[in-house]
């Protein structure tokens, strides 16, 4: 059972990667699960609980960070709440493309055409879809950085 979880951690932390770059796949929910593995696998001697508990509640915060980060962006930029709803309509058309690419084009496009449907004004509408723009990819790497040093602890668990 040892050897099968630290198996299975290094598989989470991977999916977890992966996952926080494909949008369909939760990133930080497995690269925890991962460190949950390597926890029962390793024993509370080498994974201590404390860095379970915080690594844990790390992920929470960046899961509630992900939801409402490209809101709150738009918001700054200035996106009414039909921009806000255009750019979550967007998000998850590019969710459905399995590609981040498509999920970021999605969400700041979405806020454009969603501030366009009330006003006249492009330059406000682009700026709206900017600002969501910024804030998808900051949500983005900040899963991306989590998963990664994830997965990297939990290889240097692993070795050493």
């Amino acid at each position: 059972m040892h050897i099968f979880l630290i198996i299975l951690s290094v598989l989470l932390a991977l999916a977890g990667i992966f996952g926080s770059i494909i949008p369909s796949l939760p990133g930080p929910i497995v690269s925890y699960l991962a460190i949950v593995a390597i926890y029962f696998g390793k024993g509370s001697d080498e994974v201590s609980t404390k860095f379970l508990i915080f690594s844990g509640i790390l992920m929470i915060l960046i899961q509630l960070f992900l939801n409402f980060l490209p809101i709150a962006a738009a918001k700054i930029a200035g996106a009414s709440k039909y921009g806000i709803a255009g750019s979550l309509i967007g998000m998850v058309a590019g969710i459905f493309a399995v590609s981040p690419i498509a999920m970021i084009i999605g969400a700041g496009l979405g806020a454009v055409i969603g501030e366009l449907f009330v006003i006249d004004d492009i330059k406000k509408a682009i700026n709206a879809g900017f600002g969501t723009l910024v804030g998808t990819i900051i949500g983005l790497l900040t899963q991306i950085i989590f998963s990664i040093s994830l997965f990297i602890y939990i290889l240097v668990k692993i070795i050493f």
